[in-house]
C-alpha cells in the first residue's frame, strides 16, 4: 500500500515546479525583449523583437501545456490513491465493527451470520491494496488435510474465484509448501512468477505476484489469506506487513465463529 504521507509531500512540489515554470518564462521573455531591441533601430528593430518573441513563446507554451497535462494527470493519480485508501480504511473498519459484534453474541446462528459478513470484510480490506493493480483476495479453509477456496474479493476486472485445492501431500508441494506456512505461522511473497515460482505451480496463471499468509489464532489452524495481482512486482514490504495484521485479523473472528460456520 501506498504511503498517504506521500499525498501530502506532492502538493509543495507541485508549487516548486509552478515557481520555476514562471522564473523560466520571466527570464525567457526578458532575453528576448532586450536581446532583440540591441540591434538596428527601426523597423528591423521591431521585426527582429516580434521575431523572437515568437520563436521563444512557442516552446514556452508547449511546456507550459506538458506541464499542465502532468500535473493533471498527478492529481488524479493522488485523487485515486485517496479513494483507495478511504476504501480500505472503510472495510477495515467494518471488519473490526463484525469482530466487536462477534465477541458479544452469545447465539451460534448469530454468530454464523455476523461470521459471513466478518470474513467478506477482511478479504474485501486485502483486496484493496492501493499500491497493487487487478487485486483479488482469498481465504483458503483448512478441510481434513486440504485447503479450498472458501471466499474471495476482486476490484477492477477480477472477479474469478480459485479453483484451486491444497493438498498436504508429497505429491503435492505447492500444497505442502502452504501448510507448512500455516503451521509455522509465516508468510510468503512471490514478486515474478516468471522468473520464481512455487515448486509445483502450474504455468499460465491470471496473476503474476501474490501474498499468502497464515489464518491462525493461539494453537488454532484455519487456512490462508492470499492476495495476488497480474502486474509483477506490485506488492510491497508495507503490503507485506498489513496483509500479515489481515491474517491475524481473520484468525481472531474465525476463533469466535462456532465450528460448523
Amino acid at each position: 500500500m501506498s504511503d498517504p504521507r506521500k499525498i501530502s509531500r506532492e502538493l509543495p512540489r507541485l508549487a516548486l515546479y509552478t515557481v520555476l515554470w514562471i522564473m523560466t518564462v520571466a527570464g525567457t521573455l526578458g532575453g528576448v525583449v532586450f536581446g532583440a531591441l540591441g540591434g538596428s533601430p527601426g523597423k528591423h528593430q521591431v521585426q527582429n523583437l516580434l521575431i523572437a518573441a515568437a520563436c521563444a513563446i512557442a516552446p514556452i507554451a508547449a511546456s507550459a501545456i506538458n506541464q499542465l497535462r502532468a500535473t493533471k494527470v498527478r492529481r488524479a493519480h493522488l485523487n485515486d490513491q485517496k479513494r483507495a485508501i478511504v476504501a480500505f480504511r472503510s472495510s477495515l473498519n467494518t471488519a473490526h465493527h463484525y469482530l466487536g459484534r462477534l465477541a458479544s453474541a452469545t447465539s451460534d446462528v448469530t454468530k454464523i451470520q455476523l461470521g459471513g459478513h466478518f470474513i467478506q470484510a477482511v478479504l474485501s480490506a486485502a483486496s484493496l491494496l492501493p499500491s497493487a493493480p487487478d487485486t483479488r483476495s482469498l481465504f483458503f479453509r483448512v478441510t481434513d488435510a486440504k485447503m479450498e477456496c472458501d471466499g474471495f474479493s476482486a476490484k477492477d476486472a477480477r472477479s474469478e474465484a480459485s479453483t484451486t485445492i491444497f493438498a498436504d501431500d508429497p505429491s503435492d508441494p505447492g500444497g505442502r509448501n502452504m501448510f507448512k506456512m500455516m503451521r509455522e505461522g509465516q508468510s510468503l511473497i512471490y514478486p515474478d512468477l516468471t522468473k520464481d515460482a512455487p515448486e509445483g505451480m502450474r504455468p499460465n496463471r491470471s496473476y503474476r505476484t501474490f501474498i499468502a499468509v497464515a489464518v491462525t489464532a493461539g494453537d488454532l489452524r484455519f487456512g490462508a489469506l492470499l492476495v495476488d495481482s497480474p502486474e509483477a512486482d506490485s506488492f510491497s514490504e508495507l503490503d507485506m506487513a498489513i496483509m500479515k495484521t489481515l491474517g491475524n485479523l481473520l484468525g481472531a473472528g474465525l476463533a469466535l465463529i462456532p465450528k460448523k460456520a
